[in-house]
């Protein structure tokens, strides 16, 4: 029983490793971002919920799922040193996969999303090799520049949302790309304080982030800096949404956003990183399924 019992533990732990390494939660977020934004935002009567039962729109979802699954695969080929010292429990779970297994997946996923992707449109297939690409490109040489690896992942990461916004072909443009900006802004201090928690994983491995290169003060400095610009464009965001009840998100996150930029410029404690990037990840979900709040008007 007991020699039996060694190979399906195997398996499930190279399963568990399987949805680790591409970050299942963070693609399940993604895709409910996805259809709330169509159902919710990207229309021009909502809400609108044909997009459940649009298999076009489905077929981009999957695509994207696929896409950024295998984006966090190349990732961690990149950054499989650098994890193992920053994350080293989810590090050995992922490494339970050989390298060569994990290559294949990757190769696996894009070629499937760009394949699956021709089903929609041949500007999809396009639209998602570029992608794909360009996700290759940050992990191979754009994520060892400073500031440029903070600003490409943010737009990497806000990529699959608006995307969303030209299938839907809704042309308030005013209105998205306000939530652009801010949403942006959110995610590049959230990849800035990123780089100052992993400092030391990234020292050891050589790795040319902004806190390393340019000094840890200054890194701070840049990230109280981009926190503030986000409490900004959350008030001017909250005054665009004033008629309804989802500008209290907005005021309650420029709130909460400032207090983070307070604690990360007059605070030295080294928590503080990872406190207020983790606060920065929660007011992103809360973001998400508040927008039907869009609906309720004052």
């Amino acid at each position: 029983m007991h020699a039996q019992g060694i190979p399906f533990s195997g398996t499930i732990t190279k399963i568990l490793g399987l949805m680790t390494l591409t970050r299942v939660y963070n693609i399940a977020v993604i895709a409910t971002a996805q259809y709330i934004s169509c159902i919710y935002f990207f229309t021009h009567s909502a809400p609108d919920f044909s997009p459940l039962t649009d298999w076009h729109f489905f077929i981009l979802v999957v695509c994207t799922w696929l896409i950024v699954g295998a984006g966090y695969i190349i990732n961690f080929f990149y950054d499989k040193e650098k994890d193992l010292l920053n994350y080293p429990r989810k590090s050995l779970l992922n490494s339970s996969i050989r390298q060569n297994t994990t290559l294949k997946i990757y190769l696996t996923l894009n070629f499937l999303a760009v394949m699956i992707s021709y089903l929609v449109s041949l500007r999809s297939v396009f639209f998602f090799s570029g992608y794909a690409f360009f996700i290759w490109l940050y992990c191979h040489k754009l994520k060892n520049i400073p500031l440029v690896s903070n600003i490409s992942m943010a737009l990497l990461s806000i990529t699959p949302i608006f995307a969303v916004f030209f299938y839907r072909k809704v042309l308030e443009i005013d209105i998205v790309a306000a939530h652009g900006i801010f949403v942006f802004l959110v995610l590049l201090s959230l990849w800035l304080l990123n780089d100052l928690k992993n400092q030391w994983g990234d020292a050891v491995i050589g790795i040319k982030t902004f806190p390393l290169v340019y000094g840890e003060k200054n890194a701070v400095r840049l990230s109280s800096g981009a926190l503030l610009m986000t409490v900004i464009s959350a008030i001017l965001v909250s005054v665009i949404e004033k008629e309804n009840a989802f500008s209290i998100y907005f005021i309650f996150t420029a709130c909460v956003i400032l207090v983070c930029g307070a604690i990360l410029f007059f605070c030295e404690k080294k928590w503080r990183y990872t406190v207020i990037f983790n606060t920065l990840k929660v007011l992103i979900l809360i973001g998400i399924l508040s927008i039907p709040l869009r609906e309720i008007f004052f």
